[in-house]
Formats: C-alpha cells, sequence, structure tokens
C-alpha cells in the first residue's frame, strides 16, 4: 500500500512539474554570489550623541532607515534618522540621494539591535537585544514607515531576546536570531509574529562570541558576526534558509583608509535585487566616530523568454538566465518560404528596417520577453491561378457579351 502511494505520488509530481513548469525570473546568480564582495562607500556622517552607536539599518520603498541607540540602559529616546533612497522623493520631487529626509528622536528602543521593513504593513519590526526594562523581554517594538514612530509593541517569548530580525517578502515571513538565552538560534515567526519553525543554531564565524542584525533575501539569511574585539576583521555569514545551515562565512573588506583605527558592520538590508547596503561605525585616528554606508551588489541574473511564432504553427518557446549589465541578442534569421513579420521587446515593437536580423539588450537589467513572427510567404502558383482564372472569366464574359 505505502509503494503504491509513493509511486502515486510521485507521478503526480512529475505530471503537475509538466502542466504547471516553474520558471525564475530574477534570482541570485548562485550560492557562491556573495563570495570577493566589492564594498563602496556612499556616505559618511557623524555620530549625533556622545555614546551614540547606529546598530540597524533598513530599506522601506522610499527611504533608507537608521537607529542610533543614544545610550544603553539610559531610558533616554533612541535617534532614528530617514535618508532619501532614490533621487526623488515619494511625490516625484528632485532630492539629494542619501541626504536626511527626516529624524525623529521619541522612543527607547533599548540596544536596537535589528530592524526589519513589512512593505504589506508598511510597518518597521525593531528587536531590542536587551530588556533593561523588564517587560520589554522577548519583545519587538513596532514602528510606522513613513512616520518613523512607535505604534506598539509585541510580545514574542518571555524565554529570551531578539538579536536580529528579517523580513522575507515571497513567503511573507520573519526570520530572527535569538540573544545568548535562546542559543542564538534561528527562528521563523509568521506575519503575526508567532514562531512557526525553530532552525536551530546555525553556527557561522562567531568572532566575539555574537552577532549583528540579519537580512533575508531569497533563500539566504545574511549577518554579521560581532568582531570589534577580536583584531581579526571583518566577516559575512551566509546561510540557507532550505538548507538550514552555514554555506560558508567570507572575509570582508570594506578599503578603510590608513585613518580608520577601528570598525564594527552592525546591520545590512537589501535595497533592490542582489544590491546591499551596510552600516558600519568607524572611528579615526583622531578619536572621532563616524558612521558609513556601503554599497555592494551581487551577481544576479535575470530570465529573458523568447517566444517563435511561425505561420499558424505552434509556438516555440525558450528561456536564457543573463547576469545583470550583461547583452542579449535576439535572432530571426530568415526563413526558407517565410518573411519576419513583427518582433516585439516586452510588447513594444522594434524597428525591422533599422534591426534587419538581430536586436542587442545592451545591458540586462530586468527579465524581458521577446516575441518574433514569421509569416509563411504565398508559393507562385497561389498568386498566378487566382489572375489566371480571372483573366479567362473575364475572356468568357467579354466573348458572351459580344454574342
Amino acid at each position: 500500500m505505502r509503494k503504491k502511494a509513493w509511486t502515486f505520488g510521485i507521478l503526480t509530481g512529475l505530471l503537475l512539474s509538466v502542466l504547471c513548469p516553474f520558471t525564475v525570473q530574477a534570482q541570485i546568480a548562485s550560492p557562491q554570489a556573495f563570495q570577493n564582495l566589492s564594498w563602496k562607500m556612499v556616505k559618511e556622517e557623524s555620530i549625533e550623541t556622545e555614546h551614540g552607536v547606529v546598530q540597524s539599518i533598513c530599506a522601506t520603498d522610499d527611504y533608507i532607515v537608521c537607529l542610533e541607540n543614544v545610550l544603553d540602559g539610559s531610558g533616554q529616546p533612541d535617534i532614528v534618522k530617514a535618508y532619501y533612497r532614490n533621487d526623488k522623493d515619494k511625490n516625484g520631487n528632485p532630492v539629494k540621494q542619501y541626504s536626511l529626509a527626516m529624524q525623529v528622536q521619541e522612543t527607547d528602543y533599548e540596544h536596537a539591535n535589528g530592524m526589519a521593513y513589512n512593505p504589506n504593513t508598511n510597518e518597521i519590526a525593531v528587536s531590542l537585544y536587551t530588556s533593561y526594562q523588564k517587560e520589554n523581554r522577548g519583545c519587538l517594538f513596532i514602528m510606522d514607515a513613513d512616520t518613523l514612530k512607535f505604534k506598539r509593541k509585541v510580545k514574542v517569548t518571555d524565554s529570551y531576546n531578539i538579536l536580529g530580525i528579517g523580513y522575507d517578502s515571497a513567503n511573507d515571513r520573519y526570520v530572527i536570531q535569538t540573544n545568548a538565552d535562546g542559543g542564538y538560534q534561528f527562528k521563523i515567526l509568521n506575519n503575526e509574529f508567532q514562531v512557526t519553525e525553530d532552525l536551530g543554531d546555525l553556527g557561522g564565524y562567531a568572532g566575539d562570541g555574537n552577532y549583528q542584525d540579519l537580512c533575508v533575501t531569497e533563500d539566504y539569511v545574511l549577518n554579521f558576526p560581532l568582531t570589534l574585539f577580536s583584531g581579526n576583521g571583518d566577516f559575512l555569514n551566509v546561510y540557507s534558509l532550505s538548507e538550514k545551515k552555514l554555506l560558508y562565512y567570507e572575509k570582508l573588506d570594506f578599503q578603510f583608509e590608513d585613518h580608520v583605527t577601528s570598525d564594527e558592520p552592525e546591520s545590512i538590508c537589501e535595497l533592490d535585487p542582489g544590491v546591499f547596503l551596510a552600516v558600519v561605525n568607524v572611528t579615526l585616528s583622531d578619536g572621532t566616530k563616524k558612521v558609513r554606508l556601503y554599497r555592494m551588489e551581487v551577481p544576479y541574473q535575470y530570465e529573458v523568454e523568447v517566444k517563435v511564432q511561425v505561420g499558424e504553427d505552434k509556438p516555440s518557446v525558450s528561456r536564457k538566465t543573463v547576469l545583470r549589465g550583461e547583452a542579449f541578442d535576439a535572432e530571426y534569421p530568415e526563413k526558407e518560404g517565410c518573411r519576419i513579420a513583427s518582433v516585439k521587446i516586452d510588447k513594444k515593437e522594434i524597428d525591422l528596417e533599422k534591426y534587419q536580423s538581430k536586436y542587442t539588450l545592451k545591458s540586462v537589467q530586468g527579465a524581458h520577453t521577446i516575441s518574433i513572427v514569421y509569416e509563411k510567404k504565398l508559393a507562385m502558383w497561389k498568386i498566378i491561378l487566382p489572375v489566371c482564372v480571372g483573366v479567362v472569366l473575364l475572356s468568357a464574359g467579354f466573348v458572351f457579351y459580344l454574342r
């Protein structure tokens, strides 16, 4: 009985895969994409307060949001800053990218160790890490993404505090990492902040024995281990959610100048598919403290679908993946007995006089659909025969008329 059920399950799966083929239009090129990273500094700014440390970062549709912890355990309100993510604001007005858009200082977010933006609710979940106020143990603070103001508190557990948090948009869920009280375990929360799965302690480069905030992108979870005191450099841990394991850890090079005496990568977020931003606190040789934003891209691939229709025949469809920034040639050579009728790129018809046998997408920056239509030429006899018949009929009619 079990063998029959097992066989039936396999056959059903195969049938579904044929009837409902799964295609990925865009994705990170491979699990190795986070190796050999190149970071570029896009912003540097002074820390606001004497003991302040920017602990976490996230990206909303319009802003890059940074949270500066003013002083642990002091009860003082922390500083939330929003910088323009793009060169236009949400109303379409031109602005300077990465310039300050808004600043709010009303709420004490404890250590403010992590943030995650949920576009479905337009809220930012803040993981506190500490609980100097006992009632905050195991809580998340929820912030309005437009006003940057505190909305409510959510109790997840009484057993541990939450170290880092990331939002998995594809599955509408959160991934958290617990503090030491929970064994630094990763857990999955649903969109109501209820624990649905324990992933366990997935390890990683431990550094000083603690971790910073985390980021979820596709099947991957990224976090920085704390390495401020070990002096071994900066690292990025890369985990797989589906495999429930650490894939590898990568040593980082932010290309610091000589006058940086110490640094601490705190948090990472995804700006666009495969494009990430990290917040790093640095101390300069003169003792001043700065916060920097570093941008990096990983190899990212998009799907290009090519559909070719020849006359009334069933169209053929092929799909190819192309790395972002690479070129792709859409070729439509002559076919015997046919003429090219139309070529459309994403439903936009191209000029066949200008592009007679090939059109090149010079720098692929997204998924594309290419439609190529051939029309069959009429055979010569199909043209001559109706003409001849017409001539005969006209002649016969004329003779009949004369008679």
